[in-house]
This record gives structure tokens, C-alpha cells and sequence, in this order.
């Protein structure tokens, strides 16, 4: 069960913020100080925290520290009658998950209150990944039924030394599983060696698989181990096998079941223990029907088959994904506690992703690149929340011809449209983000960067 802390010194606006959590199937602790508050935090973790901004005894920016202490980080959310944009934007840029104003709007609070749970638990599960990433482990996260069961069949198929072919499209994490197999097996000692089938010449596979002799061409001047002698007592993981051409294919089928070979220009027998991953993101057996690929190798390769969906298919992990992503680049890149804006999800789950987690880990490390503050956005995140990407199956077109446009008139454009949606709406920054398709938090960063007041009588 989702837990709050909820810390309000007024009893009767807490008492009824507590009733609507409740109703929500929420946990809920009360505290009305500071002291309360801490008193809490000191026999439970609340999977968030929404507290007033101005209590008795401190602000509620001081649990903050408190927070951060604790194992699950929970995001706080503040709320208090005194806020203006510029104490928003300062207690965000603090740590604060979000900041409401008074009169609460109840549905927004149980929106925020949601999202912080769903980006906490996130954040929990992803920190788990880095450690496994950082300890040197491959790191395949998703919490798709299909996808787990994946997962736990490689565990399965790699107690043994059966082969097993990886199918599903490029980028999907073939190679990722291949490398799972091979670090649960008994072969983790060994050379696990990725081979990109696609990338070898028909004129040197032969050479690159089994080696050669010294002389046995033109340029051969020594001797050269081949990718089989490599992997000897490891593992050996032939990605998109079904690019190698037909002969290859005759010659890679005999190794497989005599578990020997020779190097070109050689005379000598060579015996390996070699356990073989193949992979591909063609359909075989249509390429077996079609005459494209042997049948008797497919049956020697296809003993254990195992299928990774498309991203497409699993969008319940994708924010999971874009934030392991986030982290990961962020770091690298030396960018650091970087979020990304809910409105962005959305967006990231309505695109097809024809390049699957390949493309989404490319288009989160071109945001971390571009970002110029905390949050990344639908600017720095550019995938249509409007369109139908899927049907059209690539980014849509942009209607305007912006190059005729200034930096200057864009921002009057936009300055203008956000305006005009406060007005709408009375100046309710929550229906007025609703209007324009964007976040209450993305509404505050626009006004304050685009200098947006409320003109005052």
C-alpha cells in the first residue's frame, strides 16, 4: 500500500486532504509541526511527503534534508497561501517534487501525489539497476509479462549448455541477454565474444571465424585465432546470423556439430568447447521457407528460441527505461539530478519506436546533451504528443516554416498563447496548463522564463 505523510497545521484543511488520500486507497500520517513531521519520519518511509510551506515551529523545505536522508528518497510536495512563481521555482530548484497554492485543487494534489509515487518507485528501481550496471552485470529492465518471461527463460536455458537463438527486432536487447546467459552460466569464466554477422565480408567470414595459417593469402604474414578459438570454454554470440551467406552458412553448421574446425590454409583439426547464442532480427523461418536460409542450421541453432518484444509493446516500461537512460547519460555527460517532466512519458509512449530501446536511449542522451536546466521537457524531448506518430511511422511535419521566425517572435508566439489561456481560465494555472497540453510544472518555468505575471489592479 502508497503511503503519505501529510504535514498541515491546520486541522480542518488537513483533515479533509487526508480524507480524499484516504478515499484513494493511500496510507496516510498526520502531522501538524515540524517536530510532528520528524517524529514520523522516524518510524516510517512514506513513498511521498506533501506538507504546508509555513508551519509552527519551521518551513517545510527543512524536511527536504530530511528526505534525502532516507533510503527511498521520497519526493516532497509543499503547498502554502503565500507562494509566488519565483518561491516555486526556488523550491523546486531545492528538491522539491512540485508546489501548490492556495485553494488547493484536490485533483491536481491527487495527480502530483501520484506521479511523485510513480517517479519515486522508479527511482528505486532504477538505483537497484546501476548497482547491478556498476558491479559490471547487464542491466535488462522492464517489468512487461512477455519481456520477464524472457528473462527468466534464459536464466533457465543457461544452467545448461544448449544453444539458443535470440529473436526480435534490432535493438530490442538480444545482445544484452546473450550476455545474461552467459554470466549465469557455468561458462562465466570464460570469453563471452559478440560477433556482428552483418559487418563481415564474404570474402574474410571464413578467416574471422576460424582463423588462418601464415601464407594462406595474400597479407596473411602470421598466424591469426580465429572468433571460435576466442571463445573456446566461453561463449560465442553470432548476432543477425541471418546475414551470413549460403555457403558460410554450410561451413558454420559442420563446426556445430563436430565442435572442431580448421583455419584457412591449414591441414590441422581443431577441437573447441564453444557454447553458441545466435541472434537475429529477421524472421528465419520465413527466410528457411523463402530459401534465403538453411533449414538444417536453423533447426541446429533454434533448439531454445526465445522472442524479445518491441518497445512498442511494452510501453508500461518506458518511463523506467528514459529514466535508467536519463541517469546513465546524465553521468556520463556529467549532468546530474536531472528529472523528466511527466508530460513527457505520455509523448514517449504514443511514438512507435522503430528503432525500440536503441532509438529511446539515442533521443534521451540528445536531451541530456541539449538540457539547460533540471528538467528535461517536451522541448528537449521532441516526440509529438498530437500526432499519430504511429501511423505515419516518423517524426511529424513541423507546420510552420520556422526559419522565417526569430527566437524573439517564437517567444512572443508562445508568450502570447500562454496568456491567452490564463484568461481563459481565470488565471488557474492548472486548467490553464491542461488547455495548453502541458504540465503545471512546465506552466511555471514558461511564466517565469518568459516573464508572465498577472497584472495586478
Amino acid at each position: 500500500m502508497n503511503t503519505v505523510l501529510l504535514v498541515e497545521d491546520r486541522d480542518t484543511l488537513r483533515r479533509s486532504l487526508k480524507r480524499i488520500m484516504l478515499d484513494e486507497g493511500w496510507q496516510v500520517y498526520e502531522a501538524d509541526s515540524l517536530k510532528a513531521a520528524r517524529s514520523n519520519l522516524n518510524s516510517v518511509i512514506p513513498n511521498a511527503i506533501v506538507t504546508d510551506l509555513r508551519l509552527p515551529d519551521g518551513l517545510g523545505t527543512d524536511l527536504l534534508t530530511e528526505a534525502a536522508n532516507l533510503s527511498l528518497n521520497p519526493p516532497v510536495i509543499l503547498i502554502t497561501a503565500y507562494g509566488t512563481i519565483e518561491t516555486a521555482v526556488k523550491a523546486i530548484k531545492m528538491g522539491a517534487y512540485d508546489f501548490l497554492m492556495k485553494p488547493v485543487d484536490s485533483q491536481h494534489l491527487l495527480l502530483l501525489v501520484r506521479r511523485a509515487i510513480e517517479e519515486s518507485k522508479r527511482r528505486w528501481r532504477y538505483e537497484s539497476l546501476m548497482r547491478k550496471y556498476e558491479a559490471g552485470g547487464p542491466v535488462l529492465i522492464g517489468t512487461d509479462p512477455v519481456f520477464r518471461s524472457a528473462v527468466e527463460r534464459a536464466k533457465d536455458a543457461a544452467q545448461t549448455d544448449t544453444t539458443v537463438l535470440l529473436l526480435g527486432e534490432s535493438g530490442t536487447g538480444k545482445e544484452l541477454l546473450a550476455r545474461l546467459i552467459h554470466q549465469e552460466s557455468a561458462r562465466n569464466t570464460g570469453a563471452f565474444v559478440p560477433v556482428n554477422c552483418a559487418t563481415i565480408s564474404p570474402n574474410l567470414a571464413e578467416s574471422v571465424l576460424f582463423g588462418h595459417e601464415k601464407g594462406a593469402f595474400t597479407g596473411a604474414t602470421s598466424q591469426h585465432r580465429g572468433w571460435f578459438e576466442l571463445a573456446h570454454n566461453g561463449t560465442l554470440f553470432l548476432d543477425e546470423i541471418g546475414d551470413f551467406d549460403f555457403p558460410l552458412q554450410g561451413k558454420l553448421l559442420r563446426v556445430l556439430e563436430e565442435k572442431a574446425f580448421q583455419r584457412v590454409g591449414g591441414t590441422k583439426w581443431i577441437k573447441v568447447d564453444v557454447r553458441i547464442i545466435a541472434a537475429s532480427n529477421k524472421v528465419l523461418e520465413r527466410e528457411v521457407h523463402e530459401g534465403g536460409f538453411r533449414s538444417d542450421l536453423y533447426y541446429r541453432l533454434a533448439v531454445f528460441p526465445l522472442t524479445l518484444p518491441p518497445l512498442r509493446e511494452r510501453i508500461d516500461d518506458i518511463p523506467l527505461l528514459a529514466d535508467y537512460f536519463k541517469e546513465l547519460h546524465g553521468k556520463r555527460l556529467r549532468k546530474h539530478d536531472l528529472s523528466i517532466d511527466e508530460s513527457v512519458f505520455e509523448d514517449l509512449k504514443q511514438y512507435h519506436w522503430p528503432g525500440n530501446i536503441r532509438e529511446l536511449s539515442n533521443i534521451i542522451e540528445r536531451a541530456v546533451i541539449v538540457s539547460r536546466s533540471r528538467i528535461l521537457d517536451q522541448i528537449m524531448v521532441p516526440i509529438s504528443r498530437h500526432t499519430d506518430v504511429r501511423q505515419q511511422g516518423s517524426y511529424p511535419p513541423i507546420p510552420l516554416d520556422l526559419k522565417n521566425y526569430t527566437a524573439r517572435t517564437i517567444a512572443k508566439i508562445e508568450r502570447d498563447l500562454i496568456r491567452a489561456a490564463l484568461d481563459k481560465t481565470a488565471w488557474n494555472h492548472t486548467r490553464a496548463a491542461k488547455l495548453l497540453g502541458i504540465t503545471y510544472r512546465t506552466l511555471l518555468n514558461k511564466m517565469k522564463h518568459l516573464s508572465i505575471e498577472r497584472e495586478r489592479l
